[in-house]
């Protein structure tokens, strides 16, 4: 059955850019030496694996659940008075088979425009029959609506003052759940007028989302230096071609207005988090292997902190700190696939916000878009792996993100990369396989893990050539001297050390210390070390202070911009880590079933590891100084007076808890699927 549908009018206008999903007021409209945001993006849209803020029709998933069988699906959804403001929607209908071991096919898309039904109390559509899938087992359904005009035309406007050599980019696209629809080419327009009533068009292009291989985003760069130092309005126009019977979702990507040439003087910001990288197996932190030459060399240029804390031994809390300098009982995500709380606010809506490009690249498994990682990026690139056991896409990531930085080398950004590549299962490419194999290297734990240990000293190698290419595009784009770079990680791996195996269920150093260092050259004085522990917690504040952007109040972390910048010695503070998989695994193939959470809490190089089970009986609390025991294999006697300090830190780190943990998200089959590859779930 094809459905039929039309545009969306009425898209509202802004001329300074709010905070995106944090109900914060906006701030202060940009200098004209800045960004200009032309509009307030108020929505964002997906093609293929690029999700952008966008400007046109927004979409309100409806539905998201599994059914017996396709005749279990509703006849009619429910709309709310805002979809239903026309008399068409457009439904989206994503379908996922499942069989008999509960995995997933690809979904299959069922798209089209739909009369509103309003013979009820409330407004409802008509489903799409989808029983002509030809699958008689359970389904997993997504219903996504958005409200249609029967206006076959598009607008809206902003003002901006245009910057001496003043450019104009902004991208366009079609929707994806309006392709192959029969809805016809649209035409996008951009106009200009400068006073007076006279317009004069800058731009003008038609997609087909009929075509074989309909376009993705189409990324415009338009010269406005003949207009420098006036004030004028932009004009963004859609016409479908196609009269009364066609329909499509045409959408603008944020368009924005700055200076051709780089008068902003506030540093780039690139965070690099490569997922799993304990600091031990590096070179710069004592490793005898030459796992990392490359990031070796660039703790020779800037600073690297010798002991780095995660917040959590688990991907989702730990990056969430890192983008909010809040522990995770404060940014509500601690496990599974809870979303992060809204008054969380992380560093692509601060930088955002003070007038930065923000972009992420990132892959697979957990940092999913709309659990809050996406919240602030104006594009948000998740890539999935070809296959579910090679999760890791380091030289793909890494080379979107070498082309996003050079495409926006004239205006501040912040960019962050994120890549499974040294993640379980290790599956280094075939040209390192003799990589380490007969070093010596003796290593901890039987066989299997030591093999697996070498394996990811391998992926280790893979991403720090990645690491070496992003530094010379770097230099390429004449970056070098306005850009400070970070490099760090969510959490280690256990390769035995302890009796254990990966990560999730333990607190020791292996899991919880993870590699730090800052390289900006002439903002970053190097080679610097830095001995005093420091948490992730702390690289918010730092990174938002080394730009010049407001630090927020009531931040668990602290700043190092002080440490980085003049070498000053950090600040000495309690530093808390946390531990709740509901398994431990003791080696590639076998597990045990605990209960969590474990903590661990840090002074110093005196470390408390405790236990404190929903249910039964805890584990013995364990001691060790780290100065002289950095391996943790002899537990000191704790006196009691030690013990119920180190309880009450736990009971003050647990007050600042939010309440309940965060929503959980609804999970596609497809996700679920990727994160079984990745060990999470069962």
């Amino acid at each position: 059955m094809r459905l039929r549908n039309g545009t969306l009018a009425g898209w509202c206008m802004a001329l300074a850019i709010a905070y995106a999903n944090s109900g914060c007021a906006p701030p202060p409209a940009p200098a004209p030496d800045s960004l200009q945001w032309v509009a307030d993006a108020e929505s964002d849209a997906t093609i293929g694996s690029e999700t952008r803020l966008a400007t046109g029709p927004a979409g309100k998933i409806l539905h998201y659940g599994d059914f017996a069988s396709a005749s279990d699906v509703p006849e009619f959804v429910q709309l709310s008075e805002a979809l239903a403001t026309g008399s068409r929607v457009v439904l989206a209908q994503r379908v996922w088979r499942r069989n008999a071991q509960g995995r997933s096919a690809a979904p299959e898309l069922y798209s089209g425009v739909v009369v509103v039904d309003r013979s009820g109390a409330q407004p409802r559509a008509r489903l799409a029959d989808i029983g002509e899938i030809g699958h008689s087992g359970p389904l997993s359904l997504q219903i996504v609506a958005f409200p249609l005009s029967d206006s076959a035309s598009t607008e809206f406007r902003g003002d901006v003052i245009v910057p001496q050599g003043g450019v104009l980019d902004f991208g366009i696209a079609i929707r994806q759940e309006t392709w192959g629809q029969g809805g016809g080419p649209v035409e996008f327009e951009v106009s200009l007028q400068d006073g007076g009533d006279r317009e004069q068009t800058l731009f003008s292009a038609a997609i087909d989302p009929d075509a074989a291989a309909p376009p993705g985003w189409l990324d415009q760069r338009i010269d406005l230096a003949d207009f420098a130092g006036r004030r004028i309005r932009l004009r963004f126009a859609t016409r479908r071609t196609a009269g009364e019977t066609g329909f499509s979702l045409p959408i603008w990507s944020d368009p924005v207005v700055y200076p051709r040439q780089r008068l902003d003087t506030r540093p780039n910001i690139v965070l690099v988090s490569l997922d799993t990288l304990r600091a031990r197996s590096l070179g710069a932190y004592g490793y005898a292997r030459d796992t990392s030459p490359f990031l070796d060399s660039l703790a020779e240029r800037g600073a690297l902190f010798e002991n780095a804390i995660t917040a959590s031994v688990t991907t989702s809390p730990a990056h969430m700190s890192l983008f909010t300098g809040l522990y995770p009982v404060r940014h509500g995500i601690r496990e599974g696939l809870q979303r992060k709380a809204p008054h969380a606010i992380t560093l692509a809506q601060h930088f955002r916000g003070a007038g930065y490009r923000t972009a992420a690249f990132t892959e697979n498994g957990y940092l999913v878009r709309r659990r809050g990682f996406g919240d602030g990026f104006a594009q948000y690139t998740e890539n999935v792996g070809e296959t579910l056991k090679a999760p890791g896409e380091a030289r793909r990531t890494f080379g979107q993100a070498r082309r996003w930085l050079q495409a926006n080398a004239e205006t501040p950004f912040f960019l962050f990369l994120h890549t499974y590549e040294v993640h379980s299962p290790y599956d280094p490419e075939t040209r390192y396989a003799s990589l380490f194999r007969s070093d010596g290297e003796p290593g901890a734990g039987n066989l299997a893990v030591r093999g697996a240990r070498d394996r990811y000293d391998r992926e280790i190698r893979i991403v720090d050539e990645e690491l070496e290419r992003l530094f010379a595009a770097i230099a390429e784009a004449g970056l070098a001297k306005s850009t400070i770079v970070v490099v760090t990680s969510d959490h280690g791996e256990e390769f035995g050390e302890h009796g254990g195996y990966q990560h999730g269920g333990a607190v020791y150093e292996e899991s919880v210390r993870v590699p730090l260092v800052f390289v900006g050259p002439g903002r970053i004085p190097g080679p610097r070390r830095h001995s005093t522990p420091v948490s992730l917690v702390d690289i918010a504040p730092t990174l938002l202070e080394l730009a010049g952007v407001p630090v927020p109040d009531r931040l668990d972390g602290t700043s190092l911009a002080s440490t980085l910048e003049r070498g000053d010695t950090p600040a000495a503070h309690t530093i808390v880590s946390e531990a709740r998989a509901t398994k431990r695994w003791l080696d590639p193939l076998r597990h045990v079933s605990w209960n969590p959470p474990l903590f661990a809490v840090r002074w110093g190089d005196s470390k408390f590891i405790v236990h404190r089970p929903a249910s039964g009986a805890a584990e013995p609390m364990l001691h060790f100084d780290l100065a002289d025991d950095p391996t943790e294999q002899h537990p000191l006697t704790i006196e009691p007076d030690a013990e119920r300090a180190v309880d009450a830190a736990v009971d003050r780190y647990l007050g600042r808890s939010t309440g309940q943990p965060g929503p959980g998200t609804d999970v596609s089959p497809k996700l679920k699927e990727r994160l079984r590859a990745l060990g999470y779930a069962e």
